[in-house]
């Protein structure tokens, strides 16, 4: 679903470092980077539950673009536009 210009990205924060901002600035290098490499688009997905993920997403300027359900999990989808 990927498109050449486009990327994936996924941040894993070791729950003793959870809560202090690392994701969104994680999020913020790798947009940083996305625009370096001349990327158009960045895209995150998460669990529907997974709020801390959502709020950091949203934090570094992804914007919501819809929720879906795969294999049988509801997910939402975010991206940034470069």
């Amino acid at each position: 679903h990927t498109k050449r210009n486009d990327a994936d990205v996924g941040i894993f924060i070791d729950p003793m470092h959870q809560g202090k901002g690392y994701a969104t600035q994680a999020h913020m290098m790798g947009i940083f980077i996305a625009k370096k490499l001349k990327l158009k688009k960045l895209i995150g997905e998460t669990d529907h539950d997974n709020i801390a993920s959502q709020k950091s997403l949203m934090k570094a300027g992804y914007k919501f673009i819809k929720k879906y359900t795969k294999y049988k999990i509801e997910i939402c989808r975010y991206e940034y536009q470069l």
